[in-house]
């Protein structure tokens, strides 16, 4: 992988903050309107302080419209590849922060050091466990970062449960569907004790995780069963 793809804003200083929250606050209502956002819970998600935010992810939209519905900034892991171009590489990167993981190599050391310096800055991360777009819209097995951040910091992880994204954009449909009603469910936190050796125990990794896609399953009506990592 390029290396230059995969540096992050994060291992040199952090990206601007004030400037991310402007435009967050901007375009946010846009995309809300957009998509008929209605919100639940975000009251429960501290407007400072490190937090993880654990998200399914049956869409494109789902980072954005995390990022549209929220209160503060959220720095998101995603896919390398949509930092390749110049655009996404300033935008989503010097300015949102945005940090770069190719999920078919090991290691993203990079990744979880930017991860975790977001997280000591006291800012929000945000994560999407089951790594890839759903190709149906149901809940696929996480895998087991979310945990490792947790475990290694301690921080709270908040279920945010997405609703109706699938409808408006799914993977195999190239624009959106405007004004398809969306929902965002913030539930009640996870309390993590930080145990740097849990975070190395796949077994309590493992548990950690499906415990959180639970969590979300119960958000939003749908079934979690553990499985193959993708359908």
């Amino acid at each position: 992988m390029n290396s230059e793809i995969t540096k992050t804003i994060w291992q040199t200083g952090e990206p601007f903050v004030r400037g991310y929250r402007a435009v967050q606050l901007l375009l946010g209502w846009v995309v809300r309107t957009a998509f008929l956002t209605t919100r639940r819970g975000l009251d429960k998600i501290p407007l400072e302080g490190p937090v993880i935010l654990a998200s399914n992810h049956p869409s494109y939209l789902d980072a954005p419209l995390v990022v549209a519905s929220l209160h503060r900034p959220v720095f998101y892991l995603g896919k390398h590849t949509i930092f390749n171009n110049p655009f996404g590489a300033f935008f989503l990167k010097k300015l949102g922060g945005q940090i770069p993981v190719n999920r078919e190599m090991g290691g993203n050391e990079d990744a979880l050091q930017a991860g975790l310096r977001v997280l000591a800055r006291g800012f929000a991360l945000g994560i999407c466990p089951e790594g890839t777009r759903s190709p149906d819209g149901r809940l696929m097995r996480a895998r087991t970062g979310v945990a490792i951040f947790a475990f290694l910091t301690g921080t709270p992880v908040y279920p945010v449960a997405i609703d109706g994204t699938f409808q408006a954009w799914p993977v195999r449909r190239k624009f959106p569907r405007l004004f398809t009603p969306t929902e965002i469910i913030v539930g009640e936190p996870i309390r993590v004790t930080r145990d740097p050796r849990a975070a190395d125990n796949p077994r309590l990794c493992r548990q950690l995780a499906d415990e959180i896609m639970t969590r979300l399953g119960s958000l939003l009506n749908q079934p979690y069963e553990p499985g193959p990592v993708s359908r």
